[in-house]
Formats: structure tokens, C-alpha cells, sequence
């Protein structure tokens, strides 16, 4: 028997082979880069946001040119839960993990406002306005989030919505 076969003969020369042949054909052949991007989240400037409840539509930031409020605005989209209740709830829900791991502490002032499908119709549901003093309250657990509705001063709910 001859030791020295040539390389081409080898079958694990072929699996070899087969395999890079495989692979080289799972690439993407137009060369560009399809990522997954989480529907409730959205990358700004760098910084990644997710919401836990619903779809991020946009998020944006600025400075107040009156006050020199460093500030920001979320706007969601959100599905009904069970009660009107656990609906609004979802919203405080976001904006406190906003605050408390996502460096929303950050603002003087954060604007957020949610819309629904209601009737085939996006609609907007609610809408609040946390001023640094309520953020830095939230960011020290001092305001149960389920109570927070009770410190907003510029609160408004659908009417449907409410209690």
C-alpha cells in the first residue's frame, strides 16, 4: 500500500473543502450587513434605548434655549393590557427603567407620550412630563412607581382610559 497518497485524494481534504463551500455560500452576496434590532428599541448618538413595554417610535434630545433644561422626548406605541389601569401602568413602567438603567437621570426634564391602535387609528393615549425633581425621586425609589400619576402635574390620559 502506497503511504504517500496525494492531498486531492484524502477525503477529509474534500470535507474540508465542502464545508468552506457551504459557508461561503451563506454569505450576504449584495455585501451588506442585516442586524436584528429589537422592536422597542432605537440607537441615538450611541446610546441604545429599550423600552419594556411596546414599540420605541422616536427619541430625541436638546437643550431648552429658554432654561438652558437639558431634556428629552420618548414617544411610544403601546398595547392594551387587561385593565385601563395596567395600560397606563406599562408607561410609568417605561420611563422607570429609563431613569433607573439607562442613565435617564441624566435630563432636567423628560418628556414622554404614548399612542395606540384604537379603532384602526393611531391615536395618541397619554402624555407626561417628569421635571428633574420627580426624576431624581424615581432614581432614589422615594416615588412608588405605580403612584406616579399622583406627583405629574402635566398628566393627560385619553379619556377612555380613565377610572
Amino acid at each position: 500500500m502506497e503511504k504517500s497518497k496525494k492531498l486531492y485524494k484524502k477525503w477529509w481534504f474534500w470535507l474540508i473543502i465542502f464545508l468552506l463551500l457551504i459557508g461561503i455560500g451563506n454569505f450576504n452576496t449584495n455585501n451588506t450587513v442585516t442586524t436584528s434590532i429589537p422592536e422597542n428599541s432605537l440607537t441615538y448618538d450611541d446610546v441604545s434605548l429599550k423600552l419594556k413595554h411596546g414599540t420605541l417610535l422616536t427619541f430625541s434630545e436638546d437643550t431648552s434655549i429658554n432654561s438652558n433644561k437639558y431634556y428629552c422626548v420618548i414617544k411610544a406605541k403601546i398595547s392594551e393590557s387587561i385593565t385601563n389601569q395596567m395600560t397606563i401602568s406599562q408607561n410609568f413602567f417605561n420611563v422607570e427603567d429609563f431613569i433607573l438603567n439607562q442613565n435617564g437621570n441624566k435630563y432636567d426634564e423628560i418628556q414622554y407620550w404614548a399612542v395606540s391602535d384604537i379603532n384602526s387609528n393611531e391615536t395618541k393615549i397619554i402624555s407626561f412630563t417628569l421635571d428633574k425633581n420627580i426624576i431624581n425621586k424615581i432614581y432614589n425609589k422615594e416615588i412608588p412607581i405605580n403612584q406616579l400619576q399622583d406627583y405629574l402635574t402635566d398628566y393627560w390620559v385619553i379619556p377612555s382610559l380613565k377610572n
